[in-house]
């Protein structure tokens, strides 16, 4: 009798404590509303391994594919082949922002620039920058019938 007590005593302390550990770990928040977009360079400072594999995915050269198809001013295509189009701070065009032509790491954490401006915190700096970035993939990848096949082409 004196096991099941212990256990049960066990099960629920253990219970607590990992509630606790979850309750009082700091979240990931959404970009704060002043956030900057930045150039990616900025983010490859610190973020080097992440940086390498970026460079080499198609994501960095998206814009491409809009110059390739004489697409590179249709609004339609700059939202999801651009860094922030049409948000605050945002890609405006080739000539005026042409560090955000291109798929960035900002098109899925939101702008990065309190997430730099923030002091050498890793917690802190973590909050500053959206973290659930799964909802933003499907923004982009769940493509509109009159997307342009470029394989066809």
């Amino acid at each position: 009798m004196n096991k099941k007590i212990f256990f049960v005593a066990l099960l629920i302390m253990t219970g607590i404590i990992l509630g606790l550990i979850i309750f009082y770990l700091p979240k990931a928040t959404a970009t704060p509303a002043n956030a900057r977009y930045v150039p990616d360079k900025r983010c490859y400072l610190c973020h080097k391994e992440q940086a390498k594999s970026h460079i080499k995915d198609k994501h960095a050269n998206s814009f491409k594919s809009l110059t390739d198809n004489n697409q590179e001013d249709n609004p339609k295509c700059l939202i999801c082949h651009t860094t922030g189009y049409g948000k605050p701070g945002g890609f405006v065009d080739k000539k005026s922002t042409p560090e955000l032509k291109d798929v960035g790491c900002q098109a899925c954490h939101g702008p990065g620039s309190a997430h730099v401006e923030l002091g050498l915190s890793k917690e802190q700096k973590r909050l500053a920058i959206d973290l659930n970035v799964s909802n933003s993939c499907l923004k982009c990848h769940e493509i509109h019938k009159e997307h342009i096949d470029i394989k066809k082409k």
